[in-house]
């Protein structure tokens, strides 16, 4: 078995509280408040390159309740500072959690960072530091510290005996930890450490699983922590990855996960000797040996939902399956740990240094490692298109150019008057009028600067974006934040809801500024003294909603139609849709919540919104469109269809001077849930809805978009699960293809015979090919339609004109596919 360290890092501070009011019977003058050296507690033991967790005790030695600060800050910049208020009752223990920002960046590579921290008493109104005892002045500790790598954390089961006491794991959490590791190591991770959370409680706030980069769920005690349970649903959503293992947790600690709802069904519990885990990816080989076990492996089996997409299967039954949620994502496995790995034989490599007896990943467990063992993309890459919108809201202005040169202008006409009349008279009096109408014009320009200043009240301006978990009540919004003050000064700042605010500070380092954590949800910075004009921020906060919101939507005659429940969120303007071709179809959300997508709505590539001419804000909305939409990989990790749809939010967490003006956005993307369209309905597939891939041999791709070469492609077009089964009545295929001096020919499939469609000698425009062929539009057994489009070969007496591969090149730009069609009863 594997031991864990005897003392968990939580143990030492109540040690060392015990330790002080022991000392209770000492000199009758003795200090009644002390504190106990803080801890690393959460989700890991370690300091990186992002917010930690502490764990804080003070003692109260003395009769009568007092009031408490705790001050923690890095030697390398003493001016950031956090602090925690605790209040101790009379002779007691209080023990509590607390915020700590990232090391500076500017420390050296060492492996430890030092802490110092402070301890105020504030009972009274007064703040008297308490010096520690003895000859100490200063009280400090190290930390571990190891630059930001790729972090897995897991909670498994402890009993209550093994909270404070040596830790040994059970039988399946050594196998869960290997599983791990092997996880790790086939993921080609530079460490194959797994860090076991240790502490009875969860981090109570979002942001204490900052730089984990995959939580692993391996028993139930989340059941029993609902603050942590809420936090990490909301760290989550904001791009973390969960991966919750069905065979060592409960239903119903899923719920509490994902919302107190259970997404999916479990149908019973069971045991196997004998396993292999098949790949469900289209076109892939990806599975196991067979193998047989001496013990029985669990499984759980479950019914998954429309919502969750299955990776791999075992005995037919779902073995690892995924819903995303918000940014992230939630893996869930169903098959215990033995059945992804198999013991290493002689002719295997050797196994890392360190972990002799690391079993060997089979070929399911690398097919997962491949897909979530990348960290998760920042939120900078989301919160950086939106710095236009929140700037453009403030309003700020500086005098216009025209009338500087007029002051200018004025300036000098009047120092050359003055000189021609002075001059011949008194010529010490000329002497000083350049002076004077110099001190005029200067007087006038600040008159005009600071009347243009003051013309902008104290605004606060922000924009975010808010990836939906549609199963909750709860949704983490991220976004930018502009901060106008006509005068300098100590900007109050605070929030009582929690999160995040990272102000822009540059230019004041060496002023003192503490934040101050009041409570789980409450802080607020003090001595926050910044000068007159723009400052801008980053922030990341909990939006409660009152109730989950989604957009349900189904297929009828004219397209897509559905109804957006926004919650709390209001006027949805500037909407879109996003299918899973990656096009986009605008629409207009009715005060009802309802929308609808037809053909027509279908917008060409590199167009966001359908209105001609274009306000400003909706200009600045376009480009943030278009950073989002066109940079590369996909937005959704699966391709979910979304909607897309800028609202007024109920308001931001933190709060400012009273006085300020506030203006703020937000932009929604809520994933699609389709429902089944009734039985007989004749209905519209939009070509947004239908992706494309091309099927070569028994592998899949991206189609060709581009080449110098001739190219004959097998297009699949898969048509939306939620209206199979499916007939096809009529389809349309619009291509947009550039081939000089090539054939270009598009062709159905009667079975495996190719029926030629149309052909197009030099195409350098739209193709249009309607498909009315009874024989042409039958869909496989998976609900996909088949269309052969194919390039020929560039003539002869043309070759080498061009450029690459000995001929002209031909591209692509669009290949789109709508169909019309009746739904069927399901058999």
């Amino acid at each position: 078995m594997t031991k864990r360290p005897a003392l968990r890092l939580g143990l030492l501070p109540t040690l060392g509280a015990c330790l002080l009011l022991s000392s209770v019977a000492r000199a009758q003058d003795a200090e009644p408040l002390g504190v106990a050296t803080p801890a690393l507690a959460g989700v890991r033991s370690w300091l990186t390159d992002s917010w930690a967790t502490l764990e804080v005790t003070v003692v109260n030695r003395g009769r009568e309740d007092r009031a408490a600060r705790v001050v923690v800050f890095f030697p390398d910049r003493p001016d950031v500072q956090y602090a925690r208020d605790v209040w101790v009752p009379a002779r007691s223990i209080r023990s509590t959690s607390m915020l700590l920002g990232p090391p500076p960046l500017e420390a050296t590579l060492a492996s430890s960072r030092d802490v110092e921290f402070l301890l105020y008493d504030r009972t009274g109104g007064q703040e008297r530091l308490v010096l520690p005892a003895g000859q100490e002045r200063v009280r400090a500790r190290s930390f571990l510290y190891h630059p930001r790598d790729p972090i897995t954390s897991t909670l498994l089961d402890q009993s209550e005996a093994t909270f404070n006491t040596v830790n040994e794991l059970t039988p399946a959490g050594e196998e869960a930890v290997q599983l791990l590791q092997t996880f790790r190591h086939a993921a080609r991770m530079k460490s194959l450490h797994v860090e076991m959370v240790q502490d009875r409680f969860l981090p109570p706030m979002f942001e204490g699983f900052d730089g984990v980069d995959c939580f692993v769920v391996a028993g139930r005690r989340i059941a029993d922590d609902p603050a942590g349970a809420r936090a990490l649903r909301s760290w989550i959503e904001q791009g973390g990855t969960a991966w919750v293992m069905l065979d060592l947790t409960d239903p119903d600690v899923v719920a509490r996960l994902l919302g107190d709802s259970l997404p999916f069904q479990v149908v019973d519990r069971t045991s196997i000797v004998r396993s292999q885990i098949i790949s469900l990816a289209l076109g892939s080989k990806e599975q196991s040996h067979p193998l047989e076990f001496d013990r029985p492996v669990d499984v759980v089996r479950v019914l998954v939902t429309a919502e969750d997409q299955v990776l791999q299967t075992i005995n037919g039954w779902p073995a690892a399956f995924f819903r995303p949620f918000g940014r992230g994502q939630v893996l869930f496995t169903t098959v215990g740990a033995r059945a992804w790995t198999r013991e290493r034989a002689k002719d295997d490599p050797q196994a890392p240094p360190g972990f002799p007896n690391l079993p060997v990943p089979l070929t399911p467990l690398e097919e997962l490692s491949r897909r979530f063992g990348v960290r998760p993309e920042p939120l900078s890459i989301f919160t950086e298109a939106l710095e236009p919108i929140a700037v453009g809201e403030v309003g700020y202005s500086v005098p216009e150019r025209g009338l500087a040169v007029l002051i200018f202008g004025v300036f000098l006409l009047a120092v050359l008057g003055l000189g021609i009349v002075l001059q011949r008279q008194q010529l010490t009096i000329a002497g000083l009028a350049g002076p004077a109408a110099a001190v005029v014009a200067a007087a006038v320009f600040l008159f005009v600067g600071n009347a243009t200043r003051h013309a902008v009240p104290p605004t606060v301006a922000a924009a975010e974006i808010v990836h939906v978990a549609p199963a909750t009540g709860e949704q983490v919004a991220a976004g930018v934040l502009a901060q106008y003050r006509p005068e300098g000064g100590v900007l109050p700042v605070s929030s009582t809801e929690g999160g995040v605010l990272d102000l822009d500070t540059s230019g004041i380092q060496g002023q003192t500024q503490r934040r101050v954590m009041t409570d789980t949800q409450a802080w607020r910075w003090e001595d926050l003294a910044l000068p007159a004009g723009m400052r801008l921020g980053r922030f990341e906060h909990v939006v409660r909603t009152g109730e989950p919101l989604s957009a349900i939507t189904r297929f009828g005659p004219d397209g897509l139609m559905g109804r957006v429940t926004a919650g709390t969120y209001r006027e949805l303007t500037d909407a879109l849709i996003r299918g899973p071709t990656h096009r986009h179809a605008a629409i207009r959300i009715g005060l009802d919540g309802t929308f609808s997508a037809g053909t027509e709505d279908l917008l060409p590539p590199g167009q966001y919104l359908a209105d001609v001419v274009l306000t400003d804000r909706q200009q600045r909305r376009v480009e943030v469109y278009k950073r989002l939409l066109t940079r590369s990989g996909p937005e959704q990790p699966d391709d979910r269809s979304v909607l897309f749809a800028w609202a007024k939010p109920p308001g931001l967490p933190f709060a400012f001077e009273p006085e300020a003006r506030t203006a703020d956005a937000t932009l929604l993307v809520i994933p699609l849930e389709f429902v089944r369209t009734q039985p007989g309905t004749h209905v519209t597939v939009p070509a947004a809805f239908l992706p494309c891939l091309r099927v070569f041999g028994d592998k899949i791709g991206n189609p060709i978009t581009e080449s110098g070469t001739a190219a004959d492609m097998r297009l699949r077009f898969q048509v939306p699960h939620s209206l199979l089964p499916f007939s096809v009545e009529r389809a349309r295929l619009v291509v947009k293809v550039i081939a000089p001096g090539r054939r270009f020919r598009v062709a159905g499939y009667d079975g495996d015979k190719l029926v030629e469609l149309r052909a197009v000698d030099g195409p350098a425009d739209v193709i249009p090919v309607d498909i009315t062929q009874e024989a042409l539009l039958r869909l496989d057994d998976k609900g996909a339609l088949y269309v052969n489009v194919a390039v020929g070969e560039l003539p002869a007496q043309q070759e080498g004109n061009g450029t690459g591969g000995g001929g002209s090149r031909w591209s692509i730009e669009s290949i789109d596919l709508e169909v019309e069609g009746r739904t069927l009863p399901v058999e």
